[in-house]
């Protein structure tokens, strides 16, 4: 998995390509396998997640509750065990549901980029089940969008401008109450407002900067859930973020990172007839890492430090009853070092790769200081049987130390009363990857077989009604197979498929959480002179499997449709549509999910006042 994600994947057929080689010092370790890359401005509807935008991958699914701050799962494994980085920052949470990364407009977004398997290696605790990575979009002359949709009367205004060196957007975005199909009002209203600044040059021959910073604010946001509006109404009244990486590359020797990454995250749960509660969430997050590099002959090889840090991690609690009551339900920090290195070596047809990583955390919180440590690993083989076509074996370890909140919070949230164990230990896995894929210039196929056996799996379980802890499982076992298949057809038409299945079990047999049931997706485009149109059609298999927390499924269906014109050289209009079936349908397992939105339609048109120009970047993100 991590050796994808220090590639150059190949994106020459894209308007606007933005070459994704995160962590990597020079871009150079070859490819084992295509990492899923999603393109903002390619997607039909362009959704107000980032989870709507992967979730048409293999083995990439919705999760949780749903609504603006939707969360995702990859091959199982969600919440903290995947690491999001939003422009090459690495984001943490108090959030259990995990991160969403919606404080950026998807306006602001040029790729996503996901790799799926072990990448604790490079990417430290959290990167269980992979990496989801974004990189911002790069303005290269002026442009304007404005976009609308129906279901909820969503708006959306961006603009952005720049040239080679310099590029900034800021983007609005608002809607109220979305309905299911049943007609009922779901509780996903929101506005939010974001920015973003991108910034890069040669100092000199052999130096590069790259500074990328954003902020993100949104405001009266909305918790959707079954529990809205009888039973439990959450809402998030304010969310802001800050955040700034910088990046220092001298030729393909080295590479210095810094970042910082500014939060907060106010939560209020209401209850008819109860007390109200206000939880105000709030940290200053910050790290550095060193990768040197350097090669003998045909052998490459890497080696790094890495500091990521969390601060002031502070939530306070007030309830409301006949008088307002505060009380500070956690104030902590963690702090994690690390030194790794890896290598790569080449002989004829085959491709070996292997590496190691050392990790050190401290946490504390409550008065209590704790501290662990964790060596991981990665073992990869790749066997060119010719110059399309190859087959690969990728062996992984990883691990996750337990959340701040896990550990040390005690308080309300929209699930009710959580109270951490300081006791829990961290999780571990090995992940093994067996893959097979081809390609050339009117098709590629690519085929994987997973399994994942975690140690310490941390549960969260109910210990009475709405009072919930956490704990650690013994053991656990994820396995799955995904595909993807894409073929040029006559007549200009290009047909996508995707698929996936999976199970999880742990040492009782019981369904781990998460999971998502089998799905089959066949998308079906075609380019034009004066624009391209596509059509998706996603089946989702029913399935009885389901954890303690969540319930069964019905088999869906949901159709999407989507049409872009070209009205002049710097004028397009792009108009799509969702769930046209207006199905009737739960988008998650958990039991407190809501129905999905209703059919609805949406428009957008874009205006670049000067000719649009091709840009290509090929150094680190």
């Amino acid at each position: 998995m991590l050796f994808a994600l220090l590639s150059e994947p190949l994106l020459a057929d894209l308007e606007e390509v933005v070459v994704f080689a995160a962590r990597d010092a020079s871009g150079q370790h070859a490819l084992l396998k295509t990492p899923g890359i999603v393109r903002v401005t390619d997607h039909a509807a362009a959704g107000i997640t980032i989870a709507d935008l992967i979730s048409d991958l293999p083995a990439v699914s919705l999760n949780g509750q749903g609504g603006s701050l939707q969360a995702y799962s990859v091959r199982g494994f969600s919440r903290a065990r995947i690491q999001t980085r939003m422009f090459g920052v690495p984001l943490a949470t108090e959030r259990r549901a995990g991160n969403s990364a919606t404080f950026i407009d998807p306006f602001l977004v040029g790729d996503v980029q996901v790799v799926k398997g072990a990448g604790a290696l490079l990417f430290g605790s959290g990167a269980m089940g992979g990496v989801v990575a974004t990189a911002p979009r790069r303005f290269t002359t002026p442009m304007l969008t404005v976009s609308g949709y129906s279901n909820g009367e969503q708006r959306m205004l961006g603009a952005g401008t720049g040239n080679e060196t310099l590029s900034f957007g800021v983007a609005y975005r608002e809607h109220g109450q979305s309905e299911d199909a049943e007609g009922r009002d779901l509780n996903d209203a929101m506005k939010r407002g974001s920015a973003s600044l991108l910034w890069e040059t040669d100092l000199t021959d052999t130096l590069f900067v790259k500074l990328s910073a954003a902020a993100g604010q949104g405001r009266d946001i909305g918790k959707s859930s079954s529990d809205y509006p009888l039973a439990r109404v959450t809402d998030y009244p304010e969310e802001t973020h800050y955040l700034t990486h910088l990046s220092l590359q001298r030729n393909d020797r080295w590479n210095l990172e810094v970042y910082l990454h500014d939060q907060s995250l106010d939560t209020f749960v209401t209850e008819p007839g109860r007390a109200a509660v206000l939880t105000a969430s709030s940290s200053m997050d910050f790290g550095a890492s060193f990768i040197h590099r350097w090669q003998r002959g045909s052998s490459i090889y890497r080696a790094g430090i890495e500091r990521q840090q969390r601060s002031d991690v502070v939530i306070d609690e007030s309830v409301f009853l006949l008088m307002p009551q505060t009380i500070a339900n956690l104030d902590g920090s963690q702090r994690e070092d690390a030194i790794f290195a890896d290598g790569q070596w080449q002989q004829g047809k085959w491709l070996i790769q292997a590496g190691a990583r050392y990790s050190h955390a401290v946490q504390r919180g409550d008065g209590d200081r704790q501290s662990d440590a964790s060596w991981t690993g990665a073992l990869a083989a790749r066997y060119d049987i010719n110059s399309n076509t190859g087959v690969y074996v990728e062996f992984g370890s990883a691990f996750r130390f337990p959340q701040l909140t896990e550990k040390f919070f005690s308080g309300v949230t929209g699930r009710g009363l959580v109270i951490g164990n300081p006791a829990l230990d961290a999780e571990s896995s090995r992940s093994l990857e067996i893959g097979f894929n081809t390609e050339a210039d009117s098709y590629s196929f690519n085929v994987a077989v997973f399994r994942s056996d975690i140690d310490d799996y941390i549960e969260r379980v109910e210990v009475a009604d709405r009072i919930l802890t956490f704990r650690n499982l013994h053991e656990g076992t994820i396995q799955g197979v995904e595909f993807s298949a894409s073929r040029l057809l006559p007549g200009n038409f290009r047909l996508d498929t995707s698929g996936h299945w999976m199970q999880g079990e742990d040492e009782n047999g019981m369904t781990l959480s998460d999971m998502s049931p089998a799905e089959v997706s066949v998308s079906l485009g075609r380019s034009h002179t004066w624009g391209n149109c596509q059509i998706d059609y996603d089946y989702r298999l029913s399935s009885d499997d389901a954890s303690t927390e969540e319930m069964p499924l019905d088999a869906y269906r949901r159709l999407s449709a989507m049409i872009n014109v070209d009205l002049s050289e710097r004028t397009s209009l792009r108009l799509w549509a969702d769930n046209l079936l207006d199905e009737d349908f739960y988008t998650t397992a958990d039991e407190l999910a809501p129905l999905g939105t209703g059919r609805g339609v949406g428009a957008t048109l874009r205006f670049t006042p000067t000719s649009h120009q091709h840009y290509t970047s090929n150094q680190t993100d």
